[in-house]
């Protein structure tokens, strides 16, 4: 379900390639429904991956937030959980 350049970061046990927490940029070579490469660059060379299964791994998009300016922003609870970063 992603389009090509949606930035993603990969969590759990993966592949030889690829690195928990890193953005990739998902590229439109490949891209099905069900299926799609990533670069570690916008219209980069495509990631070989690598190893033997069983991988255990979510994916997750990533939208990059641009403030306008300084000062403090505030989150509620449930839209951070800096559990998963660790």
């Amino acid at each position: 379900g992603y389009v090509a350049d949606t930035r993603v970061v990969f969590w759990g046990t993966l592949p030889t390639g690829i690195s928990v927490g890193t953005i990739y940029y998902v590229l439109s070579g490949g891209l099905t429904a069900d299926a799609f490469n990533v670069a570690t660059t916008s219209g980069g060379s495509e990631i070989d991956l690598t190893g033997t299964a069983p991988y255990n791994f979510f994916v997750q998009s990533c939208v990059p937030e641009t403030f306008a300016g300084q000062g403090t922003y505030a989150l509620t609870s449930a839209s951070i959980d800096l559990q998963a970063v660790v």
